[in-house]
């Protein structure tokens, strides 16, 4: 997302894809914990300055060779995600 917005700033027309309903991946999960909700606050920005500077979103697309070549971009930035560790603790 930080990205996105940089780039639109800069003035290049950009399209988010986002695969799921909202934007925040990994990022939303980490704000699960206590003490952690102050990540939201990271997505909620970024997801305004998307929206100042003209990113469009699309959401719940799984882009695909077709969407790709539909759109006919420029440049592409692949942004997969991330995984979570865990820690393989006995208990």
């Amino acid at each position: 997302m930080e990205s996105a917005w940089i780039a639109a700033k800069r003035g290049h027309n950009v399209t988010l894809y986002e695969k799921e309903d909202r934007l925040g991946g990994a990022f939303l999960v980490a704000a699960y914990p206590p003490g952690k909700s102050e990540i939201v606050k990271v997505i909620a920005y970024y997801e305004h300055q998307c929206k100042k500077y003209g990113v469009d979103i699309q959401l719940n697309i799984d882009v695909d060779e077709s969407v790709i070549k539909n759109a006919n971009p420029d440049v592409i930035i692949i942004a997969t995600g991330s995984k979570p560790l865990i820690p393989s603790i006995k208990v």
